[in-house]
């Protein structure tokens, strides 16, 4: 059976693809686009509405490089989101589809995926090639053949853009075997510069949609990935559960409470809800008087977790030790952290919860970095950072 890593959490690191469920997908048109950077502001309530009155609009993962209403074929596709939205989670989905070949087999003989935020840490000068080589099992005279016969034929996922690549200085680069500083290839990548004939797919949460697309000029086709729409929410229950007599019990809960049903359109929070719920399913309707908003999701599954915590340090000193990298990283725009960062603040790098090992650059190092289990967790120790300045933590249970 296919497998992928879902949030990264130790207990969970691996599920069947067949858990899966398709989040709605919206298209628009360059001017809706524009209107909606400008204009558009982001709430639950708004997702609800476009959930469930915006169905014309919405696209399939197999529809994101069909012909449009002239027969022209998008090079490249912008797929916007909100953080939890499972952006990441679906550009895996597309790669392990194409692998077996159950989707885009007969447009694309190459995909690639890169990730963003690994990219960021390259100091040394690379090509194309090179960076292409790092998330695939081809080398990188294998990847130049590829692309010098059928560009046409290759379609390019980057996982994650933020503001950090706006900030590279503008130079033309159109040689894919030349080295240079991975920011300014992806940059080139994106303006069409590089391998114009290929597809490129890009994720990016949605604040930085606008200027990504002030880079792009004129992206192909924009898109936003939305979340679950209700029957997704359900959809998504039974296979998480499966147990039907547990999924109808859990599910109908859910369903009478309007605000958590609404939250669990995000594929984040549903996910989180489900774990909540699966771990409490003796006294699942304490849990649902519990979880009321977002913020009461992620402290009831971070409580949930700490439950069976390494007993030598207290929750509040694993909580504060959280705190402190979570903040150092986002002041430092740093989402990778190393060991001696993550042990500086009284954390251990291998058992610690919330945190899971990663490879920083592919083949080339292997020298061990830690991650928050999901971007979320890091901006919520952020903030609970602040809150644990006050030595009386009353609300944490």
């Amino acid at each position: 059976s296919k497998s992928v890593a879902e949030y990264n959490l130790s207990s969970d690191e691996l599920v069947d693809l067949a858990r899966y469920t398709e989040p709605v997908i919206i298209q628009r048109s360059i001017e809706q686009t524009e209107k909606y950077c400008c204009k558009h502001v982001r709430s639950v309530d708004a997702l609800s509405h476009l959930l469930s009155n915006d169905k014309n609009h919405s696209i399939r993962i197999d529809q994101l490089f069909s012909p449009d209403c002239d027969g022209n074929k998008p090079k490249t596709v912008i797929l916007s989101g909100d953080s939890g939205r499972g952006k990441s989670f679906m550009l895996q989905k597309i790669m392990l589809d194409w692998a077996s070949g159950e989707l885009y087999s007969e447009i694309f003989d190459a995909v690639f995926l890169l990730k963003f935020q690994k990219l960021k840490y390259i100091s040394e000068e690379v090509s194309l090639f090179e960076l292409l080589s790092w998330s695939s099992n081809l080398t990188s005279y294998q990847i130049s053949q590829i692309l010098e016969l059928t560009p046409e034929k290759v379609l390019i996922l980057i996982d994650g853009i933020d503001e950090y690549v706006f900030r590279t200085p503008i130079r033309l680069h159109t040689n894919p075997s030349k080295r240079a500083p991975p920011m300014l290839i992806l940059r080139n990548l994106l303006r069409r510069f590089l391998l114009p004939e290929s597809f490129v797919l890009v994720t990016t949460r949605f604040v930085a949609t606008e200027p990504l697309m002030n880079l792009l000029k004129c992206p192909q086709r924009f898109t936003e990935i939305m979340g679950f729409s209700e029957r997704g929410v359900q959809e998504y229950f039974q296979k998480f559960f499966q147990d039907e007599k547990l999924f109808r019990k859990t599910y109908e809960s859910v369903k009478t409470n309007e605000s958590l049903l609404t939250a669990c359109s995000v594929p984040l929070l549903c996910w989180m809800v489900c774990f909540c719920l699966k771990k409490h399913f003796t006294d699942d309707d304490h849990v649902m008087r519990e979880l009321k908003t977002t913020t009461s999701i992620y402290v009831h599954f971070v409580s949930t977790l700490l439950e069976h915590h390494d007993q030598s340090q207290s929750v509040l000193t694993i909580l504060r030790s959280l705190g402190q990298l979570a903040e150092e990283g986002m002041k430092k725009q740093q989402v990778f952290f190393d060991e001696k960062s993550v042990a500086k603040t009284g954390l251990d790098p291998a058992s610690t919860l919330f945190l899971y090992k990663d490879d920083l650059t592919g083949k080339e190092k292997h020298e061990p970095v830690y991650k928050f289990i999901h971007f979320s967790f890091q901006e919520f120790f952020t903030a609970l950072s602040y809150v644990l300045l006050d030595e009386e933590v009353s609300w944490w249970k």
